[in-house]
């Protein structure tokens, strides 16, 4: 299942503020957790499922 990503308008407005290098940096691993949000070692600590 992918997921799809909403910026909220303020968040928006600082993507736009960000340099493109580092937006592009940004949306690959945005792309990636959309594919696959649940990556273990970003886990949450004492969490189930976070």
């Amino acid at each position: 299942m992918i997921y799809k990503l909403r910026f909220h308008e303020l968040a928006l407005k600082e993507w736009n503020k960000l340099t493109p290098d580092l937006r592009d940096q940004l949306k690959k691993k945005l792309a990636q957790r959309l594919k696959n949000p649940h990556v273990p070692s970003a886990a949450l600590w004492g969490m189930d499922n976070c």
